[in-house]
This record gives structure tokens, sequence and C-alpha cells, in this order.
């Protein structure tokens, strides 16, 4: 509503003749230019301006069709109870206008000759809506300093920003002309504005509508506004400003007609977003839009007082949770500890120091002693009573930390103290910490007599890399006195190409705790010689260290060597051998195909099985020689792939293969194959569940890696037709079983001995070949019983790797 004090006045002038209601707009707003007049020749469009128009007064004249201005008066004042109302009668008395007033009416004028009328009806308008809009800003005023009040009161009570938010759209929404109140919280992720509490006449319009903060149209209302720009935001008219398009018709249905959003931040915070909706055009002005702003500035203190409370409450409860974790450490302690001020006075002191200095009293009677007087009092207890007293005067004059400092007392004891100097509040301070190392200081004694006696080489550095302890091997072994050791480092001992690895190598010690390997070192001649270090990490008087035992295996390097040129040589002499063996056999094998095109005879199908038998042994003879060889070809190998391959290079005739695991190990791949193949053929060849296979159950094996063995028919012979052969996951391995007969318990220590067999045809080699190639990857293998009562080899202490 305009004041009437300079600012346009908007007047609806109703009359049934129109040519009298145009005329008296005319000479009105020629009479007085701040007004801008309006007309309406009924009672219904006269209500229908009002609701859809912001009218200051409404003048009417005595008869306006169906009702007099008396009637129209009385509609009027249903639904608008401040806004003035003259009526402008074409005759009059003291009657009507004893009845106009007491109707409500402001104003009675009746009509008179001349223009002169029309400037007193200006004056009166003026003076009519100037005398309503200080009775409106008073009754405002009041309604919101009440409104205030009741706020302040809730937030001074709210302990939660729960609490704040129920409250605060309570008391908003139970006071007139507003209809409803809710508290969103902006989320700048997704741009929007969730609520989070309400009140009012809401029936589910914050169901209906979805508010933004973008540069869309839902971001355009207030609400959008007020969070980007920090600012209160209001909207005046809501039916007819096109900024409420989104969510107009909810708004209407629920009788909003203008509505204002408040920022509730505090400094940087910003606590949410208050939205409050009228049930009128208008309904914020200036100085009520003043007030909403600082009662958004109350609110957000509010939050920020809720907010300190609840961590000045959190940081207490946390404090008190450290120092009653303090107090139990510090009275739990197995050393001896002492706090003192700057003034030397005891802060604390645990019970643990009055037992280790046989003092006294409780810990509770010395606090507030003189710590100078309780020094000299206990000094008498060490070799050197005057420098335990002055050492601790030096170390508070310096304030330099110190730990695990030596104390020798008369009896034979060693103490140890540690310092620390002390920033308290109130000025510096002191930490002692006492305990008796006497019997750990012992065992170091004993623990480096013994590294000192070693016949290895024993070396032990700090974090500083720097030698701290050498024995006597060491000396001797590198030719270095102990003092030129203790001013040396382990790259100092490495040759050129392996000095570079020290510091990988030291931080693996560190990290997984020890490391074996070999390397080269030169001793104080310039010699070099190689050298098997067995590192750990450890703590050596007191602090972190690496202790290293470190052999040189010159010696066992050349007796490897010798060995190698051993086995090369036999392995060469295996390969003549086979070769000058298996030519005659060969010879011969031909020979016997040829006299069978002569003549038919049992006697050649004997010497062809014998010939082929010998051939066999040859081949698994030479494997067995080289089996045994240390793995070397290293690699990760899909164990279900390989499984797959080997069965597929085994004769298995209608046996089946059941492959249960999904590992990769390191290992040899071609002796990984050798192995599977071995046990796949054994247990075809003897895993048979017929009854024929059944009936010779003690045959263990018979297997080969030559083509000729696994193409020989004699696994017909000892059935496999229906065994089911498994490959599954161990823990730490896996496992070879079929579904046969199994291995009796007697037989299970012998059946990898080289040539063990209880077949005719078989050579006796096929698992002493497995338990080889098992051994030169150090795995373990043991034979067991099968789920289903057959033969089960486990191998285990494989190493397993991540697929690349």
């Amino acid at each position: 509503m305009a004041s009437g004090q300079g600012e346009d006045v908007t007047v609806l002038y109703v009359d049934s003749d129109s040519h009298e209601a145009d005329a008296t707009a005319e000479r009105l707003e020629r009479a007085d230019e701040r007004l801008s007049v309006r007309t309406a020749t009924s009672a219904g469009e006269a209500l229908q301006s009002l609701t859809d128009t912001t009218i200051d007064c409404l003048v009417s004249a005595d008869d306006v069709g169906e009702r007099n201005g008396l009637e129209i008066l009385e509609a009027v004042r249903e639904d608008y109870d401040d806004l003035p109302f003259i009526l402008f009668a074409d005759s009059g008395s003291e009657d009507l206008a004893l009845e106009a007033v007491s109707a409500g009416a402001t104003l009675y004028l009746p009509k008179t000759n001349g223009e002169e009328q029309y400037s007193v009806l200006a004056d009166q308008i003026c003076n009519a809506v100037e005398r309503a809009c200080a009775s409106q800003r008073a009754a405002t005023e009041r309604r919101i300093s009440r409104v205030v009040r009741e706020i302040n009161e809730a937030l001074a009570r709210a302990t939660t920003r729960d609490d704040i938010d129920e409250q605060v759209c309570a008391i908003i929404s139970a006071a007139e002309p507003y209809r409803f109140a809710w508290i969103g919280e902006h989320d700048p992720a997704s741009n929007t504005v969730e609520p989070r509490a309400s009140a009012g006449v809401e029936e589910e319009y914050l169901d209906r509508i979805e508010i933004t903060t973008d540069d869309t149209e839902t971001g355009h209302g207030p609400t959008g506004q007020a969070v980007r720009q920090g600012e209160l935001a209001v909207l005046q008219d809501i039916p007819g400003d096109p900024r409420y398009e989104p969510w107009r018709e909810p708004a209407l249905e629920r009788g909003y007609k203008s509505s204002a959003a408040i920022p509730l931040d505090y400094e940087d915070t910003v606590y949410g977003v208050l939205n409050v909706y009228a049930d009128r055009r208008e309904a914020f002005d200036e100085y009520e839009r003043q007030l909403l702003s600082n009662l958004g500035e109350t609110i957000a203190h509010a939050y920020h007082r809720i907010d300190l409370q609840r961590r000045n409450t959190e940081q207490i409860r946390q404090l008190e949770r450290t120092n009653a974790l303090l107090s139990t450490l510090f009275d739990t302690l197995p050393q001896g500890v002492l706090a003192e001020d700057e003034s030397r006075e005891v802060l604390a002191v645990n019970q643990q120091l009055f037992d280790l200095f046989d003092l006294d009293g409780s810990p509770d009677t010395v606090e507030g002693a003189d710590c100078t007087s309780l020094a000299k009092s206990v000094s008498g207890m060490f070799t050197d009573p005057e420098g335990f007293v002055s050492r601790i005067d030096e170390l508070i004059s310096t304030r330099e930390p110190v730990d695990n400092e030596a104390l020798e007392l008369a009896d034979g004891r060693i103490f140890e103290r540690s310092y620390r100097p002390l920033d308290l509040p109130e000025g510096a301070g002191h930490l002692w910490v006492y305990r008796d190392s006497t019997g750990r200081r012992r065992r170091h004694r004993e623990l480096e007599t013994i590294l000192e006696r070693m016949n290895d080489a024993v070396l032990v550095h700090g974090e500083d890399s720097t030698f701290m302890f050498v024995n006597r091997a060491a000396i001797e072994q590198y030719g270095y006195d102990e003092a030129e050791f203790l001013d040396m480092r382990p790259q100092d001992l490495d040759v050129p190409d392996e000095a570079e690895h020290v510091t990988e190598r030291v931080e693996r010690v560190r990290r997984e705790g020890e490391l074996v390997f070999e390397t080269e070192h030169r001793g104080a001649s310039g010699e070099t010689f190689p050298v098997e270090i067995n590192a750990a990490a450890v703590r050596f008087r007191g602090e972190p260290a690496i202790l290293s035992i470190v052999p040189d295996i010159t010696e066992r390097k050349q007796r490897e060597r010798e060995l190698r040129r051993q086995v090369d040589r036999l392995d060469e002499f295996a390969s003549v051998v086979s070769h000058d063996l298996r030519n005659p056999l060969n010879v011969a094998q031909g020979r016997i195909d040829l006299a069978r095109e002569d003549c038919d005879s049992d006697h050649l199908d004997d010497a062809a099985r014998g010939i082929e038998r010998g051939l066999s042994l040859i081949d698994d003879m030479l494997t067995l020689a080289r089996a045994g060889e240390q793995a070397s070809d290293m690699e990760p190998v899909d164990l279900s792939e390989i499984a797959r391959a080997s069965w597929d290079h085994v004769e298995t005739l209608d046996a089946n293969i059941a492959v249960d695991i999904d590992a990769t190990v390191r290992g040899d791949r071609s002796r990984l194959r050798q192995l599977l193949e071995n046990l796949f053929r054994n247990a075809v060849e003897h895993g048979s569940t017929s009854p024929h296979s059944q009936a010779r159950g003690d045959a263990v094996e018979h297997g080969s890696t030559s083509p000729r063995s696994q193409a020989r028919g004699d696994a017909v012979e000892h059935g496999g037709t229906d065994v089911t052969v498994t490959v599954g996951s161990l823990p730490d391995g896996f496992y070879v079983e079929d579904d046969g007969p199994g291995i009796p318990d007697e037989h299970r220590e012998d059946v990898f001995e080289p040539g063990y067999s209880e077949d005719e045809e078989g050579t006796g080699f096929g698992l002493a070949i497995v338990q080889q190639i098992v051994e030169a990857h150090d795995w373990r293998i043991r034979v067991t019983d099968g789920e289903d009562g057959g033969a089960r080899f486990e191998i285990t202490d494989v190493v397993f790797v991540e697929r690349e």
C-alpha cells in the first residue's frame, strides 16, 4: 500500500454510470497527480479488481446498480478490513453518514456542485491512505515484534539445529498474514534446495515443487535468488508475476499470494534458506523486509551458537577422555615418571617412581614439593651423587632432550633416564622418565658376547647406516680394525655394481623384517669375495637397527661350480649311453616288424614288448637323471590351463578330468607339465574302478614322459575306462586325485622310490620323476586318500602369484 506521502496512490472508483465514473476518475487525477484511478460499474467488477490489483483506496457512489454503496462496503469488509473506503453519495444526510461510518466506511462525503469537490475528495483519499498506512505499519511492527520476540525466546531455549528449524517455522506460520513457512538445505553439488522443516498450510506443497539455484526456470524464484545473491528476495504478486510460473498453480491452491526467501548465513557458513508465504499481495513492505533480514541473521547466529556449543561439548568430552586415558597411562607405565613446572615444583608423579627410588608416602603427598630437594634426597643411591644432581641442572638449563641415559647405582643396578622439556600453558616445564634397565643391559651384553664369539661375520648398523657393532670374525674377514669399521657403512663393503642396491635392500628389510641375499664384498686389501647376507630388523642397544650375519661363501660357490660340472658330465654321459643303447634296440624293433610280414608268432610279440620296455626304461632313466636339477626357468603358470594341456598329452581313453582350481603358481612350466602328465598317467593306468583293475589294486604307478610310453596300450589292460581325475586347490598348493581303488598305506612310503612298481610292464620311474620335480621347486608331496577312496597326491609349500 502507498503511504500517501509523495507516493502514487491507486484508487478504485465504483459507479453504475460508466460516463460518470470515467469523468470522476479524470477529475480526481487532475486534482492530484499522485492519484491513479481505476473504475468499476458493478459490485462484482469492483470485488474482482480488488482480487486482481493492489488498490490503496476504494471510492463508491451510493447507487451501484443491484447494490448500494453500503452493501458494497459490507462485501469489501469481509476480506479487506483495513482498506480505506469512502462513500461518495449524490445526496446525503447525517443519518446516512452515521450509518456509513458504523458499517466501517473510512469517510462519508456527499457530492456537491463544482470542481472543488474533487479536490476535496482527492485530499481525503490521500489522507485516508496515509492514516491507513500508518495504522497498518504500526500493526505490522507489533506483529513482527511479537514474532521476533517469540523466535528469540525459542532460539534461546534451542539446543539443536532441529529445535531451531521446527520452532521458527511454527512461530512464523502461526502469525498473520503468513500461511506457510519452511527451511531448506542448499546442495551446491546438485544446485537444489531440499526442505528440512516446515509448518502451516502446506498440504504436500513441497512434494509438488522443485526449487533449484541455477539459471533455469526453477531457479528464478525468491529461494534461488536468495541463495545466489546472499540477501533477502521477495516476490509480491504470485498470481501475476511470470517468475513464479513453475509453482503458481499449487501456490494459489493453498492461498499463497506473495513470498519471501531469507538466506540464513553467518560469516562464510550457509545454514539454509527460510521461505515465508503470505495470503495477500504486497505483504512484504520495506519495513517488514528489513525485519525479516535481521531475523535471518539472528537465526543464523543461533545456528552458529549451537555449532560452537556442540564443538565445545565434543572438545570437552574429548579432553576428558584424553585426560582419563593419560591419567591411566601415567599410573600404569612400567617406568617412573615425574613432571615439574618452571619453578621446579612437582606437578605429577606416578607410583612406579616411588617404587624405583623407594620413597616414603604416595604420589599425592609430593605434589607441589621442591624437585631440587627431592633429587638431592635420592642422590645417595648413585655411584656419583653430585653428578646425578648436576646433570639434572644441566639438562634443565639446556632443555635438550635426552634418551636412555645410563645411571650406575651403588648396589650395582643401572637406571636409565630420559628427559623432555615441556611447554605448559603457564610456562616451561620438565618431564623425567626413569627405569631399571639392569636386566635388559645384562641381556644386551650377553647377546653381544654371543655375537662376538660367532664364527661368521656379524655387522650391525643403525638408522644412519653407520656400523655400531662388528664382531671379531668380521674384523678378520674384512681386514679392518674395529675403529675403522665403526666409521663405515654397508655401501663401503660392496663392490661398485652392488653398492647401488644397498638402500633398496635396507628399506626392504625394514619393511619385511628380514631378507636373505647374496652379493660381493671387498676387504681392506682390495680382494673381493662372495657373501651371503642374512639381515633382520632388530632393536640393538635400545635403538632400531639391522643385524646382518655375513658368511664368506667362496668355498660353497666353488663346490657348486664343481657340482655343476659333474652334473653336466653326467648329463652328457646319460645322453651318450641312452643314444648308444637306443640304436640297437631300434634296429631290433625294425627287424621284428619285418619278421611279422613273413610269419605270425607270439614270440615276436613278446620280443616287441621287451624292446618297448627297454626303450621306456631308457627314456625314464634319462628323465629321472635330469629331473632333480634345480628349477631355473621360473615364471607364472596358470594351473587350470596347464592341467588341461597336460591331460591332452596323456592317453586317457574314456577317463574324465575335473579341473577345480583357479590359481597361478610360480614354477618351471616344462617340468610342471611333466609332473602333471605322470600323475595323470598313473591315475588312468592304475585308478580304474572296473572289476579288472580293482583286482590288481596294489599296482601303484606306470608313468613316463616319453611319447613311446604314452602311446603303449598296456593302459587298456590296466583299465582306466571309467576313472575320474580331479585337480583341486589347497591353501598352500594343489592336489591330483582319482576315484579308483587308491594306494594301500603300506605302499605309500615306497611309491616314490625309483624302479618301484608291481606292474610287470611298468618302469617304476613315473612317481620318482614327480618327486624329483617337486623337490626341484622346493615343494613337498605326500600321498593320502581321495574323497571317494582313490589316491590323492598333495603338493604343498607352493608359491601363488597374482595374474598379470
